[in-house]
């Protein structure tokens, strides 16, 4: 569970206090730019991740419980 939300915070302030290379700060930079191409890939790349934390996640807690 820590390992989503340490992904969720990369995301979402890794730009705000500047750290350059994060996903964040790119997709920032296709937003300021308008390449809206670039910006749609960007989020289905963090939207995949993002899914694919919570069902790996999800199965390693269901065996942790039986």
């Amino acid at each position: 569970m820590r390992s989503e939300i340490n992904f969720a915070v990369a995301v979402v302030i890794g730009p705000a206090v500047g750290v350059a290379g994060t996903i964040g700060s790119v997709i920032n930079g296709y937003s300021r730019v308008g390449d809206y191409s670039g910006l749609g890939f960007s989020l289905l790349c963090v939207f995949l991740t993002a899914l694919f934390f919570e069902l790996i996640l999800t199965r390693l807690k269901q065996r942790s419980a039986s």
